[in-house]
Protein backbone atom coordinates (compact mmCIF):
# COMPACT_ATOMS: atom_id res chain seq x y z
CA UNK A 1 0.00 0.00 0.00
CA UNK A 2 1.59 3.04 -0.92
CA UNK A 3 2.03 5.87 1.61
CA UNK A 4 -0.13 9.20 0.75
CA UNK A 5 -2.26 6.66 -1.40
CA UNK A 6 -6.14 8.04 -1.65
CA UNK A 7 -8.84 5.95 0.64
CA UNK A 8 -11.19 4.25 -1.45
CA UNK A 9 -14.26 2.45 -0.74
CA UNK A 10 -13.93 -1.80 -1.78
CA UNK A 11 -15.29 -2.54 -4.65
CA UNK A 12 -19.46 -2.48 -3.95
CA UNK A 13 -20.00 -5.49 -6.32
CA UNK A 14 -21.60 -8.55 -4.33
CA UNK A 15 -20.90 -11.78 -5.20
CA UNK A 16 -24.16 -13.64 -5.02
CA UNK A 17 -24.59 -17.68 -4.04
CA UNK A 18 -23.76 -19.15 -0.29
CA UNK A 19 -20.58 -19.98 1.48
CA UNK A 20 -19.69 -23.49 1.01
CA UNK A 21 -20.87 -25.75 4.37
CA UNK A 22 -17.55 -25.99 6.32
CA UNK A 23 -16.54 -27.64 9.74
CA UNK A 24 -13.44 -25.81 10.25
CA UNK A 25 -11.45 -25.92 13.37
CA UNK A 26 -11.83 -23.09 16.26
CA UNK A 27 -8.72 -20.44 15.70
CA UNK A 28 -6.93 -20.29 18.64
CA UNK A 29 -4.71 -17.80 20.40
CA UNK A 30 -1.25 -19.40 19.02
CA UNK A 31 -2.18 -18.49 16.04
CA UNK A 32 -2.91 -15.14 16.52
CA UNK A 33 0.07 -12.71 15.63
CA UNK A 34 1.78 -10.88 18.99
CA UNK A 35 0.52 -7.63 19.82
CA UNK A 36 3.38 -5.00 20.95
CA UNK A 37 3.90 -5.73 24.71
CA UNK A 38 4.89 -1.77 25.02
CA UNK A 39 1.63 -1.03 23.66
CA UNK A 40 -0.54 -3.37 26.26
CA UNK A 41 1.69 -2.45 28.86
CA UNK A 42 0.75 1.53 28.29
CA UNK A 43 -2.88 0.96 28.40
CA UNK A 44 -2.35 -0.65 31.77
CA UNK A 45 0.25 1.94 33.14
CA UNK A 46 -2.06 5.04 32.13
CA UNK A 47 -4.50 4.28 35.06
CA UNK A 48 -1.83 4.19 37.76
CA UNK A 49 -0.62 7.69 39.32
CA UNK A 50 2.85 9.19 39.66
CA UNK A 51 4.12 7.38 36.72
CA UNK A 52 7.68 9.42 36.05
CA UNK A 53 8.22 10.22 32.52
CA UNK A 54 11.66 9.00 32.16
CA UNK A 55 10.25 5.17 33.37
CA UNK A 56 7.30 5.86 30.47
CA UNK A 57 10.33 7.14 28.05
CA UNK A 58 12.52 3.90 29.24
CA UNK A 59 9.68 1.47 28.38
CA UNK A 60 8.97 3.22 24.67
CA UNK A 61 12.54 3.59 24.33
CA UNK A 62 13.02 -0.28 24.79
CA UNK A 63 11.58 -1.36 21.41
CA UNK A 64 13.79 0.80 19.11
CA UNK A 65 11.37 0.29 16.06
CA UNK A 66 8.31 1.33 18.28
CA UNK A 67 10.41 4.64 18.90
CA UNK A 68 11.27 5.59 15.53
CA UNK A 69 7.76 5.30 14.48
CA UNK A 70 6.63 7.27 17.32
CA UNK A 71 8.66 10.01 16.72
CA UNK A 72 7.55 10.32 12.83
CA UNK A 73 4.34 10.29 13.94
CA UNK A 74 4.97 13.43 16.60
CA UNK A 75 6.94 15.04 13.77
CA UNK A 76 4.29 14.91 11.53
CA UNK A 77 1.77 17.39 10.44
CA UNK A 78 -1.30 15.50 12.25
CA UNK A 79 0.27 17.65 15.40
CA UNK A 80 1.86 20.87 14.12
CA UNK A 81 5.17 21.04 16.60
CA UNK A 82 6.71 24.47 15.86
CA UNK A 83 10.10 22.75 16.75
CA UNK A 84 11.53 19.25 16.11
CA UNK A 85 10.51 16.97 18.59
CA UNK A 86 14.21 14.78 19.14
CA UNK A 87 13.26 12.09 21.35
CA UNK A 88 10.58 10.13 23.53
CA UNK A 89 10.86 12.02 27.07
CA UNK A 90 10.75 15.50 24.53
CA UNK A 91 7.76 13.65 22.62
CA UNK A 92 6.18 12.68 26.01
CA UNK A 93 6.41 16.41 27.56
CA UNK A 94 5.21 18.20 24.41
CA UNK A 95 2.38 16.17 23.26
CA UNK A 96 1.74 14.27 26.84
CA UNK A 97 0.61 10.43 27.65
CA UNK A 98 -2.08 10.22 26.46
CA UNK A 99 -1.25 11.01 23.01
CA UNK A 100 1.85 9.03 22.86
CA UNK A 101 0.18 6.24 23.89
CA UNK A 102 -2.36 6.82 20.67
CA UNK A 103 0.51 7.31 18.72
CA UNK A 104 2.32 3.61 19.94
CA UNK A 105 -1.07 1.82 19.70
CA UNK A 106 -1.22 3.34 16.11
CA UNK A 107 2.22 1.63 15.33
CA UNK A 108 1.33 -1.31 17.03
CA UNK A 109 -1.88 -1.94 15.22
CA UNK A 110 -0.47 -1.64 12.19
CA UNK A 111 2.55 -3.82 13.18
CA UNK A 112 -0.49 -6.23 14.10
CA UNK A 113 -1.46 -6.27 10.78
CA UNK A 114 1.39 -6.73 9.15
CA UNK A 115 1.16 -10.33 8.12
CA UNK A 116 -2.26 -10.10 6.19
CA UNK A 117 -0.18 -6.61 4.06
CA UNK A 118 -0.60 -8.52 0.61
CA UNK A 119 -4.30 -9.58 1.26
CA UNK A 120 -6.72 -7.43 -0.13
CA UNK A 121 -8.36 -6.58 3.54
CA UNK A 122 -5.13 -4.58 4.69
CA UNK A 123 -5.69 -1.40 3.61
CA UNK A 124 -9.82 -1.28 4.27
CA UNK A 125 -8.85 -2.38 7.33
CA UNK A 126 -5.77 -0.59 8.49
CA UNK A 127 -8.49 2.96 7.10
CA UNK A 128 -11.52 1.56 9.20
CA UNK A 129 -9.83 1.58 12.17
CA UNK A 130 -8.04 4.57 11.60
CA UNK A 131 -11.27 6.39 10.44
CA UNK A 132 -12.97 4.94 13.45
CA UNK A 133 -10.42 6.37 16.04
CA UNK A 134 -10.53 9.93 14.17
CA UNK A 135 -13.68 10.21 14.17
CA UNK A 136 -14.23 9.18 18.01
CA UNK A 137 -11.60 11.95 18.56
CA UNK A 138 -14.01 14.26 16.93
CA UNK A 139 -16.87 13.64 18.42
CA UNK A 140 -15.45 13.80 21.65
CA UNK A 141 -14.49 16.94 21.36
CA UNK A 142 -18.38 18.21 21.94
CA UNK A 143 -18.50 16.73 25.00
CA UNK A 144 -16.87 15.58 28.29
CA UNK A 145 -14.70 12.82 26.83
CA UNK A 146 -10.80 12.76 26.82
CA UNK A 147 -10.03 12.63 23.22
CA UNK A 148 -6.89 10.85 22.89
CA UNK A 149 -8.39 7.71 25.06
CA UNK A 150 -11.52 7.76 22.79
CA UNK A 151 -8.68 7.92 19.72
CA UNK A 152 -7.37 4.81 21.64
CA UNK A 153 -10.81 2.76 21.66
CA UNK A 154 -11.65 3.39 18.29
CA UNK A 155 -8.34 2.20 17.14
CA UNK A 156 -8.54 -1.31 18.53
CA UNK A 157 -12.59 -1.51 18.53
CA UNK A 158 -12.19 -4.40 15.67
CA UNK A 159 -9.27 -6.15 17.31
CA UNK A 160 -10.85 -9.22 16.85
CA UNK A 161 -11.47 -8.51 13.29
CA UNK A 162 -7.57 -7.78 13.17
CA UNK A 163 -6.57 -10.91 14.79
CA UNK A 164 -8.90 -12.68 12.07
CA UNK A 165 -7.69 -11.15 9.02
CA UNK A 166 -3.91 -11.27 10.57
CA UNK A 167 -3.70 -15.01 11.83
CA UNK A 168 -5.51 -15.94 7.91
CA UNK A 169 -5.50 -13.34 5.81
CA UNK A 170 -5.73 -15.02 2.60
CA UNK A 171 -9.18 -17.23 3.91
CA UNK A 172 -10.77 -13.81 5.23
CA UNK A 173 -10.29 -12.54 1.44
CA UNK A 174 -12.16 -15.36 0.59
CA UNK A 175 -14.67 -14.88 2.60
CA UNK A 176 -15.69 -11.28 2.17
CA UNK A 177 -15.48 -11.96 -1.88
CA UNK A 178 -18.16 -15.11 -1.17
CA UNK A 179 -20.59 -13.72 1.26
CA UNK A 180 -20.54 -10.29 -0.55
CA UNK A 181 -21.90 -8.60 2.70
CA UNK A 182 -21.62 -5.46 4.80
CA UNK A 183 -18.93 -5.36 7.27
CA UNK A 184 -21.57 -5.62 10.21
CA UNK A 185 -22.97 -8.72 8.87
CA UNK A 186 -18.99 -10.86 8.93
CA UNK A 187 -19.43 -12.23 12.13
CA UNK A 188 -22.03 -14.81 10.97
CA UNK A 189 -19.63 -15.77 8.48
CA UNK A 190 -17.04 -15.42 10.72
CA UNK A 191 -18.02 -18.87 12.93
CA UNK A 192 -18.55 -20.36 9.88
CA UNK A 193 -15.29 -19.94 8.47
CA UNK A 194 -13.16 -19.72 11.46
CA UNK A 195 -15.18 -21.32 14.17
CA UNK A 196 -15.02 -18.15 15.81
CA UNK A 197 -16.52 -14.47 15.10
CA UNK A 198 -14.23 -11.27 16.54
CA UNK A 199 -15.86 -10.66 19.10
CA UNK A 200 -15.54 -13.71 20.50
CA UNK A 201 -11.91 -13.94 19.84
CA UNK A 202 -11.69 -10.17 20.97
CA UNK A 203 -12.71 -11.15 24.45
CA UNK A 204 -10.13 -14.11 24.48
CA UNK A 205 -7.95 -11.67 23.39
CA UNK A 206 -8.55 -9.06 26.29
CA UNK A 207 -8.19 -11.81 28.75
CA UNK A 208 -4.67 -12.43 27.39
CA UNK A 209 -3.89 -9.69 27.23
CA UNK A 210 -5.17 -8.21 30.42
CA UNK A 211 -6.40 -5.25 28.93
CA UNK A 212 -8.08 -2.48 31.44
CA UNK A 213 -11.99 -2.86 31.80
CA UNK A 214 -12.69 0.12 29.83
CA UNK A 215 -10.97 -1.51 26.69
CA UNK A 216 -12.32 -4.84 27.08
CA UNK A 217 -16.20 -3.99 27.17
CA UNK A 218 -15.20 -2.29 23.45
CA UNK A 219 -13.47 -4.82 22.07
CA UNK A 220 -15.35 -7.81 22.87
CA UNK A 221 -18.65 -5.43 22.78
CA UNK A 222 -19.44 -6.32 26.47
CA UNK A 223 -22.03 -4.72 29.14
CA UNK A 224 -20.69 -0.87 28.41
CA UNK A 225 -19.00 0.00 31.29
CA UNK A 226 -18.50 4.13 30.18
CA UNK A 227 -19.88 6.49 27.84
CA UNK A 228 -16.65 5.85 25.76
CA UNK A 229 -18.46 2.36 24.40
CA UNK A 230 -21.16 4.03 22.61
CA UNK A 231 -19.58 6.95 21.25
CA UNK A 232 -17.14 4.57 19.34
CA UNK A 233 -19.95 2.78 18.38
CA UNK A 234 -21.34 5.67 16.46
CA UNK A 235 -17.80 6.67 15.25
CA UNK A 236 -17.54 2.86 13.58
CA UNK A 237 -20.90 3.52 12.14
CA UNK A 238 -20.05 6.83 10.63
CA UNK A 239 -16.67 5.49 9.26
CA UNK A 240 -18.50 2.47 7.66
CA UNK A 241 -21.03 5.29 6.15
CA UNK A 242 -18.21 7.29 4.78
CA UNK A 243 -16.70 4.39 2.86
CA UNK A 244 -14.54 2.97 4.96
CA UNK A 245 -15.51 -0.53 5.64
CA UNK A 246 -14.34 -4.35 5.14
CA UNK A 247 -17.00 -6.02 2.75
CA UNK A 248 -19.28 -4.73 0.82
CA UNK A 249 -21.08 -1.13 0.70
CA UNK A 250 -24.24 -0.56 2.97
CA UNK A 251 -26.45 1.38 0.35
CA UNK A 252 -28.35 3.78 2.79
CA UNK A 253 -26.51 6.46 4.28
CA UNK A 254 -28.68 7.35 7.22
CA UNK A 255 -27.45 10.05 9.85
CA UNK A 256 -29.94 9.68 12.03
CA UNK A 257 -29.03 6.35 13.08
CA UNK A 258 -25.81 8.12 15.07
CA UNK A 259 -27.59 8.20 18.53
CA UNK A 260 -24.56 9.34 20.15
CA UNK A 261 -23.60 12.19 18.70
CA UNK A 262 -23.85 15.08 20.67
CA UNK A 263 -26.68 17.90 19.43
CA UNK A 264 -24.58 20.20 18.42
CA UNK A 265 -22.42 18.17 16.25
CA UNK A 266 -25.74 16.18 15.04
CA UNK A 267 -27.35 19.42 13.79
CA UNK A 268 -24.31 20.38 11.55
CA UNK A 269 -23.33 16.60 10.29
CA UNK A 270 -26.03 16.52 7.34
CA UNK A 271 -24.08 20.30 5.98
CA UNK A 272 -20.62 19.17 6.69
CA UNK A 273 -20.63 15.54 6.09
CA UNK A 274 -18.26 15.68 3.10
CA UNK A 275 -15.92 17.87 4.65
CA UNK A 276 -15.64 15.49 7.23
CA UNK A 277 -14.97 12.49 4.86
CA UNK A 278 -12.14 14.67 3.66
CA UNK A 279 -10.99 16.04 6.67
CA UNK A 280 -10.55 12.42 7.87
CA UNK A 281 -9.14 10.80 4.80
CA UNK A 282 -6.30 13.75 4.88
CA UNK A 283 -5.09 12.15 8.39
CA UNK A 284 -5.38 8.83 7.12
CA UNK A 285 -3.54 9.75 4.21
CA UNK A 286 -0.70 11.88 6.34
CA UNK A 287 -0.70 8.75 8.87
CA UNK A 288 0.34 6.81 5.76
CA UNK A 289 2.69 9.04 4.88
CA UNK A 290 4.68 9.43 8.36
CA UNK A 291 5.17 5.75 9.00
CA UNK A 292 6.63 3.13 7.11
CA UNK A 293 3.81 0.77 5.72
CA UNK A 294 4.62 -2.65 6.26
Amino acid sequence: MAPGQPCPAPHRTPVKGLIPALQPAVLNLASVPAFAPVAIQLLNIVSQENVGLNKLAGLIRADPGMSLEVLRLANSPLFGARSEITGILHALAMLGLNRIKAMVMTVAIRDFLSPARNAAVFAPCWRHCLATAFLAEEIAAYGSQDRDSCYTAGLIHEVGQLALIAARPADYDAMVRTCGQPDASLPEFERQWFGIDRYQLADRLADHWNLPPQFRCIVARREPQSGIDELVHTACEMAGMMGFRVGAADEDLDLTTLRALPPEMSERLPEVFDELVATIATKINTVECSLVMV
